[in-house]
Order: C-alpha cells, then sequence, then structure tokens
C-alpha cells in the first residue's frame, strides 16, 4: 500500500482499519472461525521497494493476500512469479 510518495494518500489505513472491523464484526456474528488482520507497509509508490515488503508480509508475517495501490507496485510484485526464481513467489 503506498502511504506516502507520489500516488500516497495517508487516509486508506484508517479506512483499512475501519474494513477490517467490519469484516470481523460479519464473521463473529456468522460463528466463522476466522477473523481478518489488516497489515499495512508503504511501498513509497516505489516498485523496488513493493516487492521486498509484499515478501515480508507473506513470508514473515503471513499475509494471506496483498493488495496494491499503484500499477506499477502491482506489475512489479506479479513479475516475481514469472523469473526464475520460485523462492519469491508469494503464492498469496
Amino acid at each position: 500500500m503506498t502511504v506516502t510518495g507520489t500516488q500516497g494518500n495517508p487516509k486508506w489505513e484508517p479506512l483499512l482499519q475501519m474494513a477490517e472491523d467490519d469484516m470481523n464484526a460479519a464473521a463473529e456474528a456468522n460463528n466463522a472461525p476466522f477473523r481478518f488482520e489488516v497489515l499495512v507497509s508503504d511501498s513509497n509508490t516505489n516498485p523496488v521497494v513493493a516487492v521486498p515488503r509484499a515478501q515480508d508480509l507473506v513470508f514473515r508475517d503471513g499475509a494471506k493476500a496483498v493488495i496494491t495501490s499503484t500499477s506499477s507496485d502491482h506489475v512489479a510484485i506479479n513479475e516475481t512469479f514469472y523469473d526464475s526464481d520460485a523462492s519469491n513467489d508469494l503464492n498469496a
């Protein structure tokens, strides 16, 4: 997520927190056996930064999904699936 940089918006993080709260309230109301946790890592609108930050979220923090806010970050992260190094594939 780009919070800073040329495409950044610091308002996105509190909005994601609201979404997390709503999703968890719905999950709890329906006795779902899971809860959501939103993790934010700022890419600074820089694809070179976005890839290792996305990898940290998945490999270190256990993220199951990655949402990006710019197409350049999205493309850079998805390019990892098409290189010869399978160890950098997010599989999220």
